[in-house]
């Protein structure tokens, strides 16, 4: 709750958009209108958690080079949880 607070505080400040990641919980996305998206964590490669380092900037990454893409949002979001599972 308090994460979707602050995300919604910045969008009332003028970001058209945020994007949240959550650890284990996923990610969300907050945009235009009442755009609100919940991503959840792609399966682990082998099932298991070695090394979270890195994972968030690599989930950021994957979401900004598919919307360059033109993809949409939400297969944005699959897309960087599937990167964001592999790093």
């Amino acid at each position: 709750a308090e994460v979707l607070a602050a995300a919604a505080s910045l969008r009332a400040r003028g970001a058209a958009a945020v994007l949240v990641t959550l650890g284990s919980r996923g990610a969300m996305l907050l945009g235009p209108g009442d755009l609100q998206l919940f991503q959840p964590c792609a399966p682990l490669p082998g099932g298991k958690a070695v090394d979270e380092t890195g994972a968030g900037d690599c989930f950021r990454v994957a979401f900004t080079a598919a919307l360059v893409e033109g993809r949409p949002v939400k297969e944005c979001l699959r897309f960087a949880a599937a990167a964001g599972a592999l790093a």
